[in-house]
């Protein structure tokens, strides 16, 4: 498990807060015997890896190891449905400057318009590259996302639809797991994610 953590220079790459060194241990966090210990990681995970539905630099390297922790045997890894809503979260996650910056934001404290940052362009395209690339490699975890479809919690149902969505080259494979999963949801926020994903997904590859 998680063989070539550590040949990645993870204090080059960035996450949510700078530096990504945490990274490495925070996996191996997710491994431990200890759940605080479990629990403790997943929260840094996910505020530093994805945050608030941004997904950054070491997000992409980190996601190869954490879909081999979804689809290890049950006894190699705890906590799985944890995991999965973190790579559900991961797999769809936008980039900062798109979700900050490409509406105008008002000063809470003056109701001022905010300007944007002088070389907005050049960072957007830098996050563009770095979304594509989460998507291309998250196209790994959606047969292993899918049955979460059918998960308990609202919360991960609706976090793999919403997931799901980004993902039209699969639609093979989710569009009759999306239709299956519409017919006996009954929480109203998931109903509207999976038609949602429904809708994005239903045309195909793109």
């Amino acid at each position: 498990m998680l063989d070539g953590l550590d040949d990645i220079d993870w204090g080059c790459l960035t996450h949510a807060y700078g530096p990504a060194s945490d990274v490495p241990g925070l996996i191996r966090g997710l491994l431990s015997a200890d759940k605080p210990q479990r629990d403790s990681a997943l929260r840094e995970l996910f505020s530093s890896i994805w945050h608030q539905g941004t997904v950054y630099e070491a997000a992409i390297h980190a996601l190869p190891f954490l879909i081999e922790l979804l689809g290890a045997p049950d006894e190699q890894t705890p906590d799985r449905e944890s995991v999965a809503l973190l790579v559900a979260s991961i797999v769809g996650g936008r980039g900062y400057f798109e979700v900050h910056h490409t509406r105008e934001l008002i000063n809470p404290f003056t109701r001022e318009p905010m300007p944007p940052p002088p070389d907005l362009d050049e960072r957007l395209a830098a996050e563009r590259v770095i979304v594509a690339e989460v998507r291309r490699r998250g196209e790994r975890a959606i047969p292993l996302l899918v049955p979460y479809l059918k998960h308990e919690e609202p919360d991960i149902r609706r976090s793999v639809a919403e997931a799901i969505s980004c993902y039209p080259r699969l639609s093979a494979t989710t569009v009759p797991a999306l239709h299956d999963a519409l017919a006996t949801e009954t929480d109203d926020e998931t109903r509207t994610a999976l038609n949602a994903a429904l809708t994005a997904v239903a045309s195909g590859p793109a």
